[in-house]
């Protein structure tokens, strides 16, 4: 059994400093996602994003919507394994971003079967959710 350290991150990902006006402005949902990827990997959570965006018909100029019972709406941004085995999964918002009802569902059900379904409007809000399931597996309670 491996044991996992919880790394805290030096960098909030509610706030980015601009590199070119030096001022501060809401993180985008792509960047608060990147963030999130980052630090689970360096934290050696098996993750990854979901491509969830329909295929777009260039004749009929619109998305081609799926006709299979299979496939979901509402899929979580982010899916991944914890270090308990259980299922990850993340929905990134940003601050004014809002749950659909499908990905309200989607998480509800994650939780409901006892993964850990989240949503996200920063790195930090990761962290607090994730922290605990490092701590249960270096006390060796969770295996």
């Amino acid at each position: 059994m491996s044991r996992h350290r919880f790394r805290p991150s030096k960098n909030d990902s509610k706030e980015l400093k601009l590199k070119s006006t030096g001022s501060s402005r809401e993180a985008s949902e792509k960047e608060i996602e990147n963030s999130i990827l980052q630090w689970l990997s360096l934290n050696g959570i098996y993750a990854w994003k979901v491509n969830n965006v329909g295929v777009f018909d260039p004749i009929r100029k619109v998305y081609r919507k799926a006709h299979s019972p299979y496939i979901r709406k509402g899929i979580a941004d982010i899916l991944g394994i914890l270090p308990d085995g259980r299922l990850l999964a993340i929905e990134v918002k940003s601050a004014s971003g809002r749950l659909s009802p499908e990905q309200k569902d989607f998480l509800m059900t994650i939780n409901q079967k006892g993964g850990l379904g989240i949503m996200a409007r920063s790195l930090t809000h990761v962290m607090q959710h994730v922290q605990p399931v490092f701590c249960k597996s270096d006390s060796g309670s969770v295996q």
